[in-house]
């Protein structure tokens, strides 16, 4: 069994959830299809094309583990509900470079590909395995001090959700920040309990 651990993750816009994240080792070929894009909803991580071809059937022998309903596909990343463990939901993540077609889900530009060149959509679509960053060693700085915050750009969920007009920027922004101040919170309660 992979090597998982605890973090948070941005399902869709505002809803940030405790996730087990783990790092398959093998990369993985996916063949995609005009449906799943049609199918496919502007501005959703678990509802546009790329997340409508992990849970396709016909793909299901494409890769080790289950794709369930649910799973996160954002500009760079895939993130694939694999099950769950201890009432937790748990997730692998992938890489891949499909960031454009992704964009053009979400600015609602694909039914024009479908239209033009359905060709692009039904090819194989890889996405890689991810490699971890090993550190050795103690971290060098034992705390982190917070100063004034930056000024925040919305990303993942909220930068497709905004791109698609769900949502408009302020509302983004809005989001962003309340979900950055529930994990803080929680990062500053974690801290206070481990003294």
């Amino acid at each position: 069994m992979p090597k998982e651990k605890l973090t948070y993750l941005q399902l869709y816009p505002g809803v940030t959830k405790q996730v087990w994240m783990w790092y398959p080792t093998k990369n993985v070929i996916l063949k995609g299809e005009v449906y799943h894009f049609e199918n496919g909803m502007a501005g959703l991580t678990m509802s546009c094309g790329f997340a409508n071809m992990w849970t396709d059937p016909k793909n299901s022998t494409r890769f080790m583990h289950p794709a369930k309903k649910g799973t996160v596909v954002i500009k760079s990343r895939a993130f694939v509900l694999t099950g769950e463990k201890k009432g937790i939901l748990r997730y692998a993540a992938y890489g891949h470079n499909h960031g454009a077609l992704v964009d053009l889900n979400d600015e609602r530009l694909t039914y024009q590909i479908i239209k033009n060149h359905p060709e692009e959509l039904e090819k194989e679509f890889e996405f890689r395995a991810i490699t971890t960053i090993k550190r050795s060693g103690k971290p060098s700085v034992k705390r982190t001090v917070v100063g004034p915050r930056k000024a925040f750009t919305p990303r993942g969920a909220l930068r497709r959700a905004e791109k698609a007009g769900i949502i408009t920027h302020e509302e983004a922004v809005r989001r962003a920040k309340e979900s950055q101040d529930s994990y803080e919170m929680q990062r500053l309660m974690g801290a206070t309990r481990r003294k």
